[in-house]
């Protein structure tokens, strides 16, 4: 293996593609068109059977890195008192925009897990309420949609293929190999995006893990259609606006604060209503003792 580069993020290209890659947990962040996000990332995890994510140790890693392309194996490991796993990560990224995200991984110890294997993160912005194109493990395609509003169920199940439009005559197409994969929307957990990951839901968890339990799996990623050539910038409009006087402009949401461990004053009473605030929130500890009288 070549030397490991010192920098932790690596600026990496593939065509007209431009990312990111975290060699400490083998993330590819960021997979960027111009200035638009078409993946917020691909990365690989092994969960435990309380869903945490133990760190992964860089081992080795050789890079070939060229203007439009790059190919690159990375050996990871994760340790704890329990887990004791091993991957081997191949990222290629051709002059395409054609990316391929492969692991292969195996146990040296036996543990409990709830998931091991490839996740993608797809980003809100440009995403949220375009249709998209989903192929299943059978074949069988169905048209859907990437919810505007925060969706508590899972959106896609038995992935294979999604496809969906980044430009006017250009699609994104992300291919899934070596499990079954579904779409959760990650904003239930603040996380702005929405989760492509291996391991349906609906099956067992935790399950027991063997030693030399070994797990495959590989994620492409290819644009189809035509590339504008050049790129076209976005228009950026950087003034700023100034606003004089009691007036707005447009609606304010509601804004609200969060009462503090001190009791207000007529001072802090008066100050809050020049505000303007719309709510006050208080938190009552019920299991201290005179909760009640602190709420009065």
């Amino acid at each position: 293996m070549g030397d490991i580069p010192t920098d932790k993020l690596i600026e990496l290209s593939a065509g007209p593609l431009r990312m990111k890659f975290d060699q400490n947990t083998a993330f590819l962040r960021n997979i960027c068109l111009k200035d638009r996000e078409i993946l917020r990332g691909i990365y690989v995890a092994v969960r435990d059977h309380n869903w945490l994510r133990p760190e992964m140790t860089l081992n080795a890693l050789e890079l070939e890195s060229n203007p439009d392309s790059f190919h690159l194996i990375c050996h990871l490991s994760v340790r704890t008192k329990e887990i004791d796993y091993a991957w081997q990560i191949r990222i290629s990224g051709s002059n395409e925009g054609h990316i391929v995200y492969s692991v292969e991984g195996v146990s040296n110890s036996e543990f409990m897990r709830n998931r091991i294997g490839i996740c993608v993160l797809h980003p809100i912005e440009n995403t949220s309420g375009s249709e998209c194109l989903v192929t299943y493990s059978t074949g069988e395609k169905q048209s859907g949609i990437f919810p505007e509003m925060i969706s508590a169920h899972q959106l896609f199940f038995d992935i294979h293929t999604l496809r969906w439009g980044i430009l006017p005559d250009l699609d994104a197409e992300v291919e899934f190999e070596g499990d079954i994969f579904e779409m959760e929307d990650q904003r239930n957990w603040t996380d702005a995006s929405y989760k492509t990951y291996s391991t349906p839901l609906a099956l067992p968890y935790p399950v027991p893990v063997k030693i030399g339990d070994t797990v495959s799996q590989s994620v492409t990623l290819s644009l189809i259609g035509s590339v504008p050539d050049p790129l076209a910038a976005p228009e950026i409009d950087d003034r700023i606006s100034v606003l004089l006087g009691d007036k707005f402009l447009s609606d304010v949401p509601p804004i609200g604060l969060c009462i503090s461990e001190r009791v207000l004053d007529q001072q802090d009473i008066e100050n809050l209503k020049i505000v303007g605030i719309n709510h006050l929130r208080v938190d009552l500890h019920l299991s201290i003792t005179g909760y009640l009288e602190d709420f009065i």
